[in-house]
């Protein structure tokens, strides 16, 4: 009997070898060309990113600082925005401008004796989620402003989507201060112009502050959980209209604010970040919020009152200080039991802090949490007002002013 020798495995052994390195280098190999490729996406995302208003709504994320002091014009101004630079291109059931705003065509010179008010915010401004244009906030607090003093009041919206405090002082400052207005109202939304300053943020969505290409990934996710905006759907959208400043008269689509924007899914993890400025334990992002508004709302306020105009602040309440089921499905989320969060805290401070400075300010806190017990202000699964929301706002607003400013 002889025993079995080893060295029969030295040549399978020695076969293995160069086919582990071969995959190795295969493995290498791709992970270097993933690598090429990845940097060429978020080269070209960058590149493409000035020049596409699409792109730039795809890559949207609050938080992310705009250079918006180095813009030297409206068109330029506008062209750094989600929104871009498109005038007489529709929304809704309006055709936009020739200055790309979504607001009548103006002159920068005031009629005599009309008198002017110009409003600055986002979306709530700007579309509140497509309701009709008759029923936004500043439209009809306009008509109301008009019939209860019986004299001429003129409108001017300078709302954008997607935007913060920063964006509506540099509105001001190359568009507004042009327009010898009477009053300047900002709609201050408490649930996002804390935050769009700020720039903590955690886990993916931290990558997502730094990379293009991350953005694209999260926004390729939002869509598929239903996130995508229905407006964005709309047919024509890039048409060109010969005329702007319009509402279209034939424009058939029905606003129904019964129909979900967005899916359950989307609707919560939008209210999840939002909801942090709240906790007890996110307390410093609401500290840096604070600090972040300040410089820009006492220099919009500088340059407002050095124009001979009134300046007032309206405080928009998000939908889960309003709706306190939504409250308590967030909260419960979150993990944060009762005690640990406020809802009122930000508005506490902001009208603290407006009070101090002796900037007049109007917060519908109370009156649409008032109201949301008989009628439902926020359009279903989509985070802004419906017309009930926007028509409780323009009341309100009107009296404020009429009580507050235009007596004074």
């Amino acid at each position: 009997m002889y025993a079995m020798s080893s060295s029969v495995d030295v040549p399978t052994i020695a076969a293995a070898r160069p086919q582990s390195r071969r995959r190795l280098r295969l493995l290498l190999l791709l992970l270097v060309e993933v690598i090429v490729v990845v940097l060429l996406l978020e080269v070209s995302l960058r590149v493409g990113y000035r020049h596409s208003a699409n792109l730039r709504r795809m890559l949207y994320m609050s938080g992310v600082h705009t250079r918006y002091d180095a813009a030297p014009d409206l068109p330029e101004l506008m062209s750094m925005t989600p929104t871009g630079w498109t005038p007489r291109r529709r929304n809704s059931d309006f055709i936009l401008n020739s200055m790309g705003l979504k607001t009548t065509e103006y002159e920068r010179e005031k009629a005599p004796g009309t008198y002017r008010v110009v409003v600055l915010g986002d979306s709530f401004t700007f579309a509140s989620a497509g309701v009709p244009y008759k029923n936004l906030w500043h439209v009809r607090m306009g008509e109301l402003l008009a019939e209860r003093r019986a004299i001429p009041v003129e409108t001017i919206s300078l709302g954008v989507r997607a935007v913060g405090m920063d964006f509506y002082r540099r509105m001001w400052e190359v568009e507004g201060s042009r327009l010898g207005a009477d009053l300047v109202v900002v709609g201050f939304f408490v649930g996002n112009d804390l935050r769009d300053l700020v720039g903590q943020a955690e886990g993916f969505e931290a990558l997502a502050r730094v990379s293009y290409t991350v953005r694209l990934v999260r926004h390729w996710y939002r869509n598929r959980t239903g996130v995508a905006l229905s407006e964005s759907k709309e047919k024509n959208r890039g048409r060109v209209y010969d005329e702007g400043g319009v509402v279209l008269p034939k424009y058939t689509k029905s606003y129904d604010s019964e129909r979900p924007t967005l899916s359950q899914e989307a609707f919560e993890q939008i209210h999840l970040r939002r909801f942090r400025v709240f906790a007890d334990r996110h307390v410093a992002e609401l500290d840096e919020g604070m600090d972040s508004i300040r410089p820009h709302m006492l220099a919009l306020r500088e340059q407002v009152e050095a124009s001979g105009a009134k300046l007032a602040v309206m405080l928009i309440p998000g939908e889960t200080q309003v709706n306190p089921d939504l409250e308590a499905t967030i909260a419960e989320k979150m993990r944060l039991a009762p005690g640990k969060y406020d809802i009122t805290k930000p508005n506490r401070r902001l009208v603290e802090w407006l009070a101090k400075e002796g900037i007049p300010y109007l917060d519908l806190l109370t009156a649409f949490q008032a109201s949301a017990a008989d009628t439902k202000l926020y359009k279903m699964h989509d985070t802004h007002w419906n017309i009930e929301g926007n028509l409780l706002a323009a009341e309100k607003l009107t009296t404020f002013l009429l009580e507050n400013i235009l007596e004074n």
